[in-house]
C-alpha cells in the first residue's frame, strides 16, 4: 500500500507544480519564488538542522538562582496574605484571591480589563472586573511591594517553566535545540519557531544583572546583532566560525 501512496503523492505533486508554476508566471512572482523564497527555505532548513547549542552549566546555575528566588517570593507573599488578608494557602495563580489582596486589602486603584483597552472605572461599579493581568499590574508598580513581588514571581515562573525546564526537555542528544523554522508562521510575515517557540524568549528579564546568554567556546567568542533575538542567534549560528552557546536573556 505504501508504494501506491508514494506514487500518487508524486504524481499529484508534479501536476500541482506545473499548475502553480504557470500561476506564478501569470502573476509575475516566479522570480520572487526562485530568488528569495527557495534560498530562504534552504537557509532555514540548515538553521534547523544545526540547531542552537545549550549551555548546560548556565542552565544549571540559572535553575539554582531562579528557583531559590521563586520559592522565597512564594513564601513571602503567602505569609503576607495570611497575615494581612486572612487568606490561608494563597494560590498565586488565582485572580480572585489576588484581587482580594490588591483591591480590598491594599485599596489599590482598579483598572478594568486593560488588555482590551477599556477605560478605567471605580471600584464601586466594577467589582467583578478587577484585573490582575500583567498590563494592569504594571500600572500598579511602586504602589505596594506586593505588586512588585508578584510581577517578579510571574517572570521567574515563566522563565523557569519555559527556559529552564522547557529547554532541558527540548535539548537533544547533540546538546542542541532544533526548533522548526516557520516561514509563514505569522500574519505579519515575521519568522516564527515551533517545538520549541524560541522567538518567545525575552531578550531581558529584569531578574538581575547577571542574566544573559553566553556565546563563547574554547575557540573564541562569536557575537551577533540583529533586530530580533531569534534572528540574531540563528544568523550568528550560521555565519560564525565557532559554535555559539545559547541561553535566553544572555543577549
Amino acid at each position: 500500500m505504501l508504494y501506491k501512496y508514494n506514487a500518487l503523492d508524486a504524481f499529484y505533486t508534479w501536476h500541482l507544480s506545473t499548475f502553480f508554476k504557470q500561476r506564478q508566471q501569470d502573476d509575475d512572482v516566479r522570480g520572487f519564488y526562485e530568488t528569495l523564497l527557495i534560498p530562504a527555505l534552504n537557509a532555514f532548513t540548515e538553521i534547523q538542522r544545526r540547531g542552537v547549542q545549550i549551555s548546560r552549566p548556565v542552565l544549571r546555575n540559572l535553575a539554582i538562582d531562579w528557583l531559590e528566588r521563586h520559592i522565597a517570593l512564594d513564601t513571602e507573599m503567602v505569609e503576607f496574605a495570611e497575615r494581612e488578608a486572612n487568606l490561608v494557602n494563597l494560590n498565586l495563580n488565582s485572580p480572585k484571591q489576588l484581587g482580594v489582596i490588591l483591591y480590598d486589602k491594599l485599596n489599590l486603584p482598579v483598572f478594568y480589563d486593560m488588555a482590551t483597552n477599556r477605560k478605567r472605572v471605580s471600584r464601586d461599579n466594577a467589582p467583578k472586573g478587577r484585573s490582575t493581568n500583567v498590563r494592569t499590574l504594571e500600572l500598579l508598580v511602586g504602589m505596594h511591594p506586593f505588586v512588585d513581588q508578584l510581577l517578579e514571581y510571574r517572570k521567574l515562573d515563566k522563565m523557569i517553566s519555559a527556559c529552564v525546564m522547557g529547554f532541558d526537555r527540548d535539548t537533544r542528544g547533540d546538546g542542541r535545540i532544533h526548533s522548526l523554522v516557520k516561514m509563514h508562521g505569522t500574519v505579519t510575515g515575521r519568522l516564527s519557531y515551533a517545538n520549541p517557540p524560541i522567538q518567545t524568549v525575552p531578550d531581558e528579564t529584569g531578574l538581575g544583572e547577571d542574566d544573559g546568554v553566553e556565546r563563547a567556546d574554547e575557540t573564541g567568542l562569536a557575537l551577533g546583532e540583529g533586530e530580533f533575538p531569534s534572528e540574531e542567534e540563528s544568523l550568528e549560528d550560521v555565519v560564525s566560525p565557532v559554535s555559539p552557546v545559547f541561553f535566553p536573556d544572555l543577549w
